[in-house]
């Protein structure tokens, strides 16, 4: 008796991580029904969400010469 007790713990300890990691995703739905997934290009982003609400342009700063 004591052995399948162990034995299931030891099964259910084992299981865990493989439940816990199913639940990460890449990807999701939007309110129209369509996929958006880890990797797409912004152009599949649009066409499966529609254009945004906003848009934000982020663009690294240029240095010209030094800094005194």
């Amino acid at each position: 008796m004591r052995i399948a007790i162990a034995a299931l713990f030891i099964l259910m300890f084992a299981s865990t991580p493989v439940f816990a990691t199913s639940w990460v995703t890449g990807s999701f739905r939007t309110a129209s029904g369509g996929l958006v997934q880890r990797g797409d290009t912004m152009v599949e982003v649009v066409q499966s969400a529609g254009e945004p609400l906003q848009r934000r342009i982020i663009s690294a700063g240029v240095a010209i010469g030094a800094i005194i």
